[in-house]
């Protein structure tokens, strides 16, 4: 006989007033009641503890799983018979189930599902329906007809007779309810660059015990698959060439996946910008721009200018647009789209497609030019005007020209260019005013081009006489002239009338004479000037409308008081200075006096007939200078003008400048002499390093230095100032042999072939530096450790060089820093590591190995390499070359 499941769900009815443990007599399987009664509701998790029904063999087992928040179509319960029977699907309101009329009757009862509960009808006297037990019957045997199981409840998971089913492989079928798995999309794109790309899908139902996996089926490029909580991530590798690949994602109880993933290749040409302005004026323009994924070996880019117009055009170097932009005359903004192509050169789309086109947009400018003349109208006189006006042009042409023209004859030598136009107006003839227009034209031949026009107008007016003198101006002395008739200009008369000549001035120093004119002459009278100051007039000669006016200077009195040499020349020292004068007897002795203009002049005094004396104070500005006293005479002044030259003092090393001395703390001295010393100042000298201290004596500099405790060969610059010279000598400070580190040893100062520490020396290989040292040895590799461990390092830069700085942690031995470069090796005449890392030979052999100490920077310049430097103790290629430092 088929196997039946019957499934009895203990459920007590919270609104029954009986006691929900009691169950009516519990020999008594049929309980009573009938289907449909009132219901009660308990939620699976309230289940565990109870018994059901099974068949009587013991080998029937039953897992139900509860599923809520599904579609109405979805909400059941699954009872399956895990022994290979079909399974029973309790869907909302009734039970259905295979082999249905055979054996004992199915069951029908209502089912509510909602909110994670079920809802099981029971009696009218509050029990459950037929065949629903709370608990196993007393008396209960095996050979009875219905086995029971215990209900247990774990995540919602009900699992009879203490057995739980969570792997695919425990199910001979899975008839329960089915599993799915659902995709967004089962077809991804990805492009050509390496990503990792994220694959989400929905389980349904969401079983905790469910296993999902996925692996790749197909597609180089798919370098990983990883599976997490409903995402699978793919990792893909960059890829020149499309292709396709799948991914399979399995989940238990459910039909396996398959994700198709498309690889493309997403190539672009994109330029730097897409819009470029220029204004009207020709350019050459440079547009860069790149390519994602080249593959210049099948593509090439390409440009283009759409519709072709004539005034742009280029072409593709590398990877730049190099084209032109012609001057735009066309009278307003023009636009051009250029157009970037990354074309492929084998004809095979699928395997190389067509890149997207990029599109540039090219706009030019337009700024008409414009013409501004300084003035626009001109005024002339009867007998004309030399004409110059500026003018000033904007927005110019590459091929635009400037040209003038006038119809009058009267206008004469017209030029015009960038700076201006100029013309001359003729002397007028006529009776009346005329007047006349020159135009101004700025044209250009190429292209559209509206020509610009400036216009200048001339008006000239009538003829009358016109009045010529000969000089037109004149200049006399104070004492002006007393004579009529000895003062006079010529003049004359173009186009005479019957108008009298008149004669008028502007100041009253100046007369007209009687009867002032004489055929061709003017003559007139200069009042005596008794000022010092020049004095300006003005005579007018008209006639009827024409007048023409003379010019009359008259210089003042100042040169009644005579000085003979008053240009004095003297030198840099503190002097006093005569000069010698005279008066010109107009004027009597006021009084003479002197009077300073600069502060380093004094006036001393008259000394003497005739001569006046003032004291030069001395030159230490630095420079010859120059300045004035001046002899008074009442208000006349007359000015003595002085040149004081200046000599620098100079400062001379009498045993040259360079001094030698050893690395033992001593004291030099430097001996110097100062010519054109002057009064009150005093000699300094200054040192460019803390390790020498300078004290200036008279005619001594005495340099105390300090011992050298380094094993580098020091240089200090020395400075002795006077006043604004200065004169510069340099001490060098050599060093020891050999030093004392704090081991067993002395050290040498530098490397073989060096003559200070911070030099490299000569680089060997292995057998060379073995015969290199001619005082002392090659140290052994003990040695160098021992040293190493000995002082304490910094990674410094010594006399330009990067190297290695040792202090020794001896007491006694304070101060002294070793100084190591960072030499590198050489190889084959190629140097490595320099500046890095410092390699030096150690003497100790053993089989198929030399060795060599080996310094080496632990955290970046400046920082700590104590415990890091130490002598290798691998082995070091015989044929490398580097430096010996040798010991004894």
């Amino acid at each position: 006989m088929k196997k039946w499941i019957y499934l009895f769900l203990m459920l007590l009815a919270a609104a029954c007033t009986r006691d929900p443990h009691h169950n009516g007599d519990d020999d008594n399987p049929g309980g009573g009641g009938t289907p449909g009664g009132q219901g009660s509701t308990l939620s699976i998790k309230d289940l565990s503890g109870y018994w059901v029904a099974v068949d009587n063999d013991g080998l029937v087992q039953t897992m139900i799983q509860f599923m809520s928040a599904r579609k109405a179509v979805s909400d059941y319960i699954a009872i399956s018979d895990m022994t290979g029977g079909e399974p029973c699907h309790f869907w909302e309101g009734n039970i259905y189930g295979a082999n249905e009329g055979e054996g004992l009757p199915l069951m029908e009862a209502s089912f509510t599902l909602s909110q994670g509960q079920i809802r099981i009808p029971t009696d009218s006297y509050g029990q459950p329906s037929e065949g629903f037990w709370k608990k196993r019957p007393e008396g209960f045997t095996q050979a009875e007809k219905y086995a029971w199981a215990e209900i247990s409840v774990k995540d919602n998971v009900l699992t009879l007779a203490g057995k739980s089913y969570r792997k695919a492989g425990d199910f001979k079928s899975a008839p329960y309810a089915a599993i799915s798995t659902t995709l967004q999309d089962n077809i991804m794109t990805v492009g050509s660059d390496a990503q990792v790309v994220s694959i989400p899908f929905v389980i349904e139902p969401d079983l905790p015990w469910l296993e999902v996996s996925a692996q790749r089926g197909g597609g180089d490029f798919i370098q990983s698959v990883s599976c997490e909580k409903n995402e699978v991530k793919v990792d893909v590798a960059a890829v020149s060439v499309a292709g396709s690949g799948t991914v399979v994602i399995s989940c238990t109880g459910a039909d396996p996946l398959s994700v198709t993933i498309e690889r493309i290749i997403e190539r672009r040409i994109v330029p730097e910008t897409n819009s470029l302005t220029y204004s009207y004026e020709s350019v050459d323009g440079h547009l860069p721009f790149t390519v994602t994924n080249a593959y210049d070996a099948v593509y090439t880019p390409s440009v283009h200018f759409e519709g072709n117009p004539d005034w742009i055009g280029g072409g593709i170097y590398q990877r730049e647009v190099q084209f032109y932009v012609n001057e735009n005359n066309s009278g307003a903004t023009r636009t051009a789209r250029m157009i970037l192509s990354y074309n492929p050169r084998i004809n095979n789309p699928d395997l190389y497609p067509p890149v997207p086109e990029a599109v540039v947009t090219v706009t030019q400018t337009y700024a008409a030019p414009t013409l501004t003349l300084e003035r626009q109208l001109v005024e002339a006189p009867c007998e004309g005007l030399s004409v110059s006006i500026p003018l000033t042009l904007q927005n110019p042409r590459q091929y635009g020209h400037l040209t003038a023209s006038c119809e009058a004859d009267w206008i004469s030598d017209l030029n015009v260019g960038e700076n201006g136009v100029t013309f001359q107006v003729g002397m007028s003839t006529e009776s009346s005013a005329r007047e006349a227009s020159v135009n101004v034209i700025y044209s250009c031949y190429y292209g559209d081009f509206t020509d610009v026009t400036a216009v200048i107008t001339v008006r000239q007016e009538e003829t009358h006489p016109m009045i010529t003198v000969n000089p037109e101006g004149f200049t006399t002395d104070f004492r002006g002239k007393v004579n009529d008739g000895e003062l006079y200009f010529h003049y004359d008369v173009v186009y005479n009338t019957s108008d009298e000549l008149t004669l008028s001035v502007d100041e009253n120093w100046l007369s007209p004479a009687p009867y002032f004119y004489s055929g061709s002459r003017v003559f007139f009278s200069v009042a005596e000037n008794s000022t010092t100051q020049t004095r300006v007039g003005h005579i007018r000669l008209t006639c009827g409308k024409g007048y023409k006016d003379f010019t009359v200077t008259q210089t003042g009195a100042e040169s009644d008081v005579l000085v003979y040499d008053y240009e004095k020349t003297c030198n840099y020292a503190s002097q006093y200075l005569t000069v010698s004068y005279n008066l010109a007897g107009y004027f009597p002795d006021q009084g003479m006096r002197g009077e300073s203009e600069v502060d380093w002049m004094q006036p001393y005094g008259i000394d003497g007939p005739l001569k006046f004396t003032f004291h030069v104070d001395e030159n230490n500005t630095g420079a010859e200078r120059r300045g004035a006293m001046l002899l008074c005479n009442g208000d006349q002044k007359t000015h003595i003008y002085v040149t004081q030259t200046y000599e620098p003092p100079v400062i001379t090393l009498l045993e040259g400048d360079q001094y030698n001395e050893g690395y033992a703390a001593s004291t030099c001295m430097v001996p110097y002499s100062v010519a054109w010393q002057r009064d009150g100042q005093a000699t300094t000298c200054t040192a460019s390093e803390s390790w020498v201290h300078p004290t200036v004596l008279t005619h001594y500099i005495s340099v105390q230095f300090d011992e050298n405790k380094t094993n580098i060969v020091r240089k200090a610059t020395l400075t002795i100032n006077y006043m604004s010279v200065s004169k510069t000598f340099t001490i060098t400070q050599g060093l020891r042999d050999w030093f004392d580190l704090g081991v067993s040893v002395q050290w040498a100062a530098c490397s073989v072939g060096a003559t200070s520490g911070e030099q490299m020396g000569n680089y060997y290989n292995y057998s060379q530096a073995m015969s290199s040292v001619t005082s002392g040895r090659v140290p052994t590799t003990e040695e160098w450790y021992t040293m190493q461990k000995a002082m304490t390092w910094t990674y410094e830069e010594r006399a330009g060089v990067k190297g290695f700085v040792g202090k020794p942690k001896k007491e006694g031995l304070e101060g002294i820093e070793y100084f190591v470069p960072a030499a590198g090796r050489k190889q084959s005449n190629n140097l490595y590591y320099f500046g890095d890392y410092g390699y030096y030979w150690c003497s100790d052999t053993s089989y198929n190995s030399n060795w060599a100490a080996f310094f080496y920077p632990y955290d970046g310049p400046n920082q700590t390499i104590e415990g890091y430097g130490y002598a290798s103790t691998n082995s070091f290629v015989a044929s490398y070359q580097v430096p010996v430092r040798a010991v004894k």
